[in-house]
């Protein structure tokens, strides 16, 4: 048995061979979707199992989300939002919930560079190990 790999269901792998027996195929996915092809003239397929996972993800501020928030609503456990330099105020930014995820927060220039401006007379500095 034979069977070729795609991202996009339009560009294959280059055949690969299996020999009778249990084997793991990696795929990789490039909008959540991959496609496997199998063939050959005797093909049985007997118990597939399918297990899912995604690698952790970082998601920057502000270039992949406009606000802190928006971005840890985008992010899941594992992942980790990093924070350019700059002050970042308003909505947002501030009143900061992190709904439960397990996920990092941190600059990425240093604490020194980057503040959360709560909007009253303390500001938190975001350190690099992302606590506040």
């Amino acid at each position: 048995m034979r069977y070729s790999l795609s991202s996009d269901g339009i560009g294959w792998s280059s055949p690969q061979t299996l020999e009778p027996g249990t084997h793991d195929i990696l795929m990789e996915s490039v909008r959540g979707t991959c496609y496997v092809i199998f063939f050959g003239t005797e093909v049985l397929i007997d118990n597939l199992h399918v297990s899912l996972y995604a690698l952790p993800a970082t998601i920057r501020v502000p270039q992949d989300a406009a606000t802190i928030q928006q971005a840890i609503d985008a992010a899941s456990d594992g992942d980790t939002v990093e924070v350019a330099r700059g002050t970042y105020a308003g909505a947002g930014n501030r009143d900061i919930d992190f709904r439960g995820k397990a996920i990092t927060v941190r600059s990425t220039d240093g604490p020194a560079l980057t503040t959360i401006d709560c909007g009253g007379p303390q500001r938190f500095l975001l350190s690099q190990s992302g606590k506040a």
